[in-house]
């Protein structure tokens, strides 16, 4: 006998994720189901909501994380724009617990705001919740597609000082139209080498482009402050209560 339940769909940059919002507990073939753009509804990341407590008088909420290949992820920067605008009002914030990775998130002025974990640096990668490693290339043509079974790959063209294209080719996922925590990275990598100097990022990804050609706003800036950094974006819920059986 299937099982009905309900999934929301939404996307950050095109960067795309469905949401369960209750606590199920699936097999990994279910997952792999889901997530699957042929078989299922389709999707990078796959967010399950486990459960909501209030500390300090702030909401706190806590999700695992599944990419599209069922295998867990330790953040996912923008899924927490979606998150918040399933879950706030303007000039409200919460708290996201994601693998034990904690981010603030808030909404102004109809903009996600997230404040992402503090970056760490780990030999040649970037760890700000999953480990990172930022390419700086002049040519995205040269962009290696080849997912890493252990690390995000991002790529990185400078535009202007305040400007930069990235392409992430995401573990788990494969190359996505954007990856928040990627981007997040790629800034602290490029101030970190003095290849950038702006405190305030205009991101650039294949998601952004595509998003203008079907006429949606959507923007992606970071604000950097030492190894804190602030991805501020848009967000587009794209169905809610879709019935899937399982």
């Amino acid at each position: 006998m299937l099982e009905e339940i309900k999934l929301t769909k939404a996307h950050a940059s095109g960067n795309d994720f469905i949401f369960i919002l209750e606590n199920l507990f699936l097999n990994e073939n279910q997952i792999l189901r889901i997530c699957d753009r042929n078989f299922g509804i389709g999707c990078d990341q796959l967010l399950i909501f486990r459960k909501q407590i209030t500390i300090d008088n702030s909401r706190h909420l806590y999700f695992d994380v599944y990419n599209s290949d069922s295998s867990m992820a330790g953040m996912c920067g923008n899924a927490m724009r979606c998150i918040v605008g399933l879950f706030l009002n303007e000039n409200e914030h919460i708290f996201v617990n994601i693998s034990d990775n904690l981010v603030k998130l808030s909404r102004e002025n109809n903009f996600a705001w997230v404040q992402m974990p503090e970056i760490k640096i780990e030999k040649d990668f970037i760890n700000i919740g999953n480990l990172h490693k930022v390419f700086v290339i002049d040519d995205l043509n040269i962009v290696d597609k080849n997912s890493s079974s252990e690390y995000n790959k991002s790529y990185v063209k400078i535009l202007k000082n305040d400007e930069i294209f990235i392409a992430t080719i995401e573990r788990g996922a494969g190359e996505t139209y954007a990856c928040g925590s990627g981007i997040c990275a790629s800034v602290y990598y490029c101030r970190v080498n003095n290849l950038i100097s702006s405190n305030k990022i205009k991101i650039h990804t294949k998601g952004t482009e595509k998003s203008e050609f079907y006429g949606k706003s959507d923007e992606i800036f970071i604000e950097i402050n030492k190894n804190q950094t602030t991805l501020i974006g848009n967000w587009n819920i794209v169905a809610r209560d879709i019935k899937f059986l399982i």
